[in-house]
């Protein structure tokens, strides 16, 4: 037999109608529904030939639709789906009627307008972000009952449970049934393709640049290209691009597609625009430069020192680390007078000598002084190694014992460093000199530090550090006591890899039909690197089923509700991405228990005489005695008879009246007729915990009977 499907109306010019028609009109191919945008208005605009139902009579409303992409078998919420619902979050679904005022009965065309906003929403949640302008799609409708006090506020998602809930005639089954795996071609709106930088300081901090676009009002799944630069320089620093990826602008949350250094990918990025639009990332990590070190090494003399002669010299000095970038000056002094002055060019990394002549006019001992960058035009790591003396005098190519100062250091401070000698990067690094110790009387005045591979400094007995990049690294301490001597001490620590830690967790009640929320905030990473991207799974391994697992959206993020529909034990995986690009994973299990049926339980008065003072009427009595096993709370409470009317024992073919379907724990009902009741009560639980009710059929609320 053939199915029947809808025929849409559209009343934009951009976007096909969401809102399906509530009777069949003719039918038509699927391939005649689709998607379009009102850029006007900003919304998908349709609608649908209706027939007003009756406002006293039992009748589905469609209140919202689900999105899936693909066919789901009368199920979406056993897939991946988004939700556009009609509600106070989201009102105005239907704009009008035409005509306003039809009556029960009568023919009315019914018109929408869903936000662009909350299509976006949905197909975002269904995973549909890159859904291209064209794509087929599936949309399903969600049901509100009206008139039906048991189905009252109740929303029904699949077609199990929209069937189940009434009585419904089978022509009304049928239209129920065409409301599910609509297929429906996606007419992209006009978005944005950019290009965005993100800075990664020394210190941790990121800063992202204004976006730069590359295209412009586009259709979903337009491909566009971009090349990041090698490097970027801002502020006077130089960034290097150490990784980039693809964003979707309305999951900005998530990496797409990373590429790192040495991966081909790394710098021309070749995407497609997403609904939403798409930013390809360049991150880019601050150089870590070292400043040059200028070291006077020695001054030596060249030959024998005679008297009356000029003796040859030789003065000595490096350049560490890095080049000097521009010129520095070389004096050389003998008794505090300035004897040559050198004007050196800039140089790199390495040893250099400058050369001079002294003739000494007597046997008297002079001092020498070699004074690197003097005029202290080079900023430099260690500006406290930039001189050397030596004292000469005739007769002695070696140097002669300077005189001891009055306060010689016959005991110097003895200089300790605490430190780590391993750390992430990105971690904070406490430092400490405060286990410097100076000879008695003498006390420790000063602390000066080196830190190599990073830009933190610190001042006093210590402080703290972060090193973004892995590697070893030189921590260096001079320390200065009140004579004025000096003690120094080196320490090396190992920066490694900022590797991050995985922490699945969860909370709630672990049964069936209950909300539990997956919980991932006690996961660690260094801060400098913080987790950017949460990802779960979820595997049964004992009982259970993948399809069980119900969630909205992505299941992702640090926090995560759930719900699981069938009991069993399950393994919970976490895995986190931190913003240097490593991951890690963890998983533990999740034994999900059984949600156990009510036990109907109930007395009833065995004889009972009709009573003349209550028009010949014979009470029925009953008291409740039932309970949940499981501890959860019983919500309704149907008592009903059946009368053996012709007195052969058998009550199966007898009416069932309803006495009340409330919540009565004690009943009495009067009866006019003498011979056997047979008294039912059927008990339906509620959940007494939290739960997610999109994914709530009523075959979920656990029943109960027993009869009397």
């Amino acid at each position: 037999m053939r199915r029947k499907l809808f025929s849409y109306v559209l009343i934009a010019a951009l976007l096909a109608s969401f809102a399906l028609p509530f009777v069949p009109v003719r039918e038509a191919e699927a391939s005649e529904m689709m998607f379009r945008y009102n850029e006007a208005t900003d919304t998908f605009d349709g609608s649908s030939n209706d027939v007003k139902a009756s406002p006293d009579r039992i009748s589905y409303r469609t209140v919202g639709w689900t999105v899936t992409k693909v066919p789901t078998n009368g199920n979406p919420l056993a897939y991946t789906h988004g939700v556009m619902l009609d509600n106070d979050g989201n009102p105005g679904f239907q704009i009008r009627e035409d005509p306003p005022n039809a009556g029960p009965g009568e023919a009315v065309r019914t018109f929408f307008a869903v936000p662009r906003t909350v299509l976006e929403q949905a197909l975002k949640d269904a995973d549909l972000l890159d859904a291209v302008d064209g794509q087929t799609v599936y949309i399903h409708s969600i049901f509100r009952i009206e008139n039906s006090p048991k189905n009252a506020g109740k929303l029904f998602y699949t077609l199990d449970q929209i069937l189940a809930a009434e009585n419904w005639s089978p022509a009304t089954r049928e239209n129920l049934r065409m409301r599910f795996d609509n297929p429906i071609t996606f007419q992209s709106p006009k978005y944005d393709g950019d290009a965005v930088v993100r800075l990664v300081r020394a210190d941790a901090t990121v800063e992202e640049l204004p976006p730069e676009n590359v295209v412009k009002g586009v259709k979903a799944g337009t491909p566009f290209s971009y090349t990041l630069s090698d490097t970027i320089s801002r502020d006077g620093k130089t960034y290097q691009l150490y990784k980039s990826y693809i964003r979707y602008k309305l999951k900005p949350e998530v990496e797409h597609f990373p590429q790192f250094e040495g991966d081909p990918g790394l710098k021309t990025r070749n995407p497609t625009v997403a609904v939403g639009g798409t930013d390809i990332v360049g991150v880019y990590r601050e150089q870590q430069t070292q400043k040059p070190d200028l070291v006077a090494v020695d001054i030596a003399p060249n030959g024998p020192i005679e008297v009356g002669k000029p003796a040859s010299f030789t003065a000595k000095w490096r350049v560490d680390h890095q080049a000097t970038g521009k010129p520095y000056n070389v004096k050389i002094m003998v008794d505090g007078g300035e004897l040559k002055l050198v004007s050196q060019p800039a140089g790199g990394p390495g040893n250099y000598s400058a050369d001079f002549t002294y003739t000494f006019t007597s046997t008297a001992q002079k001092t020498f002084l070699l004074a690197v960058d003097s005029a202290n035009a080079i900023a430099e790591t260690n500006e406290n190694n930039n001189q050397v003396s030596k004292s000469f005098k005739p007769g002695s190519a070696t140097p002669e014992p300077e005189d001891p100062p009055a306060n010689a250091c016959t005991v110097p401070p003895v200089a300790r460093i605490t430190a780590p000698s391993t750390k992430m990067a990105g971690e904070l690094v406490e430092i400490s000199g405060a286990e410097s110790e100076a000879s008695a009387p003498a006390a420790i005045t000063e602390y000066r530090w080196q830190l190599e591979g990073t830009d933190s400094t610190i001042t006093g007995t210590g402080g703290y550090a972060v090193y973004m990049m892995p590697g070893s690294y030189t921590i260096a301490l001079q320390v200065t006591d009140s004579n004025g001597c000096t003690g120094t001490a080196t320490w090396r620590i190992a920066i490694e890899a900022p590797v991050p830690t995985a922490f699945p967790d969860y909370a709630g009640t672990l049964k069936e039909n209950r909300k539990v929320t997956l919980d991932g905030t006690r996961s660690f990473s260094p801060p400098g690197y913080p987790i950017i991207s949460y990802e779960w799974s979820i595997r049964p391994v004992s009982g259970g089923s993948a399809s069980a697992v119900k969630y909205s959206g992505a299941l992702s993020g640090s926090r995560k509700d759930i719900l699981v529909k069938q009991a069993g034990t399950y393994i919970v995986e976490l895995t986190v991405t931190n913003s240097y690009g490593l991951s890690a994973s963890a998983s533990l299990p999740m034994t999900i228990v059984p949600d156990e049926p009510p036990v109907a339980v109930f007395t009833v008065v065995k004889e009972v005489l009709r009573d003349p003072a209550r028009g010949m009427k014979a009470p029925l009595k009953a008291r409740d005695a039932s309970y949940s096993p499981d501890g959860d709370m019983i919500a309704q409470r149907i008592w009903s008879y059946r009368y053996d009317s012709d007195n052969d024992g058998d009550f199966d073919d007898e009416a069932v009246v309803i006495i009340d379907s409330g919540n009565k724990t004690e009943i009495e009902h009067l009866v006019p007729d003498v011979g056997r009741y047979r008294i039912y009560l059927e008990v339906v639980e509620d959940f007494g915990q939290p739960t997610i009710q999109q994914f709530i059929a009523s075959g979920d609320y656990r029943r109960g009977q027993s009869w009397n």
